[in-house]
């Protein structure tokens, strides 16, 4: 009898081991498999998501004291993005080295009136002098004189120019991003200023290097 009693626990014994061997590795759902040092594996972040500009903002400017209020429509221009108010036209260049962005009031594309953005393809390269680059911005026939630092109006600017004669109204910009120099041209008949130079600063304001994500001003 006593006999039979050990067989029978050794045969006990023996059904537990094989059936813990042969019990399949199964993680409870949800839980997180351990690494062999006991960490747990994180789960890898979610890649943010692009920036959502809405084609169109609603904006006021003031003009002789009275406010008025303004379309804004998005502009893409690749490395940056901008609002161009409703009245104004955009246009570039295939490479992307040059924006304008003209007064059309009543759907009249005034090429006398406009605001440029050119870059200057050479990275890396000595800070261009404005008075000697009239040809590339256009500004053949208009002589600039230099602003002196204390009266710039742009705290980002490295340089800003003006005219000093002639029948517009110039003012040229020189800035630099990500090693790359860039100026703006703001030109127009003297009788334009009052309704244009607002609307140029609702550019300047929104502009954003998407490079960077950072605003200009």
């Amino acid at each position: 009898m006593k006999k039979l009693k050990i067989i029978l626990f050794v045969l006990i014994i023996a059904l537990v081991f094989l059936s813990a061997c042969s019990s399949p590795d199964v993680s409870p759902p949800g839980n997180q498999v351990p690494e062999p040092n006991g960490q747990d594996v994180e789960p890898e972040p979610a890649e943010p998501e692009p920036a959502e500009w809405p084609a169109t903002i609603e904006e006021g400017i003031m003009i002789e004291g009275m406010e008025e209020q303004l379309t804004l429509h998005f502009y893409d221009g690749g490395t940056f993005v901008t609002y161009v108010p409703q009245d104004m036209l955009a246009e570039s260049i295939a490479s992307g080295d040059a924006h304008w962005f003209y007064a059309n009031y009543g759907g009249t594309k005034n090429e006398d009136v406009y605001l440029k953005l050119f870059f200057f393809p050479e990275t890396n390269g000595a800070k261009p002098f404005l008075t000697e680059e009239k040809e590339r911005l256009s500004l053949q026939d208009i002589s600039l004189q230099r602003v002196a630092d204390a009266e710039k109006i742009h705290d980002w600017s490295l340089e800003e120019y003006k005219s000093v004669d002639g029948a517009y109204a110039v003012y040229v910009i020189l800035g630099e991003h990500q090693a790359q120099y860039f100026s703006f041209v703001i030109h127009y008949p003297w009788e334009f200023g009052d309704g244009f130079e607002p609307r140029v600063n609702k550019i300047m304001e929104h502009l954003y290097w998407t490079d960077t994500d950072e605003y200009l001003l």
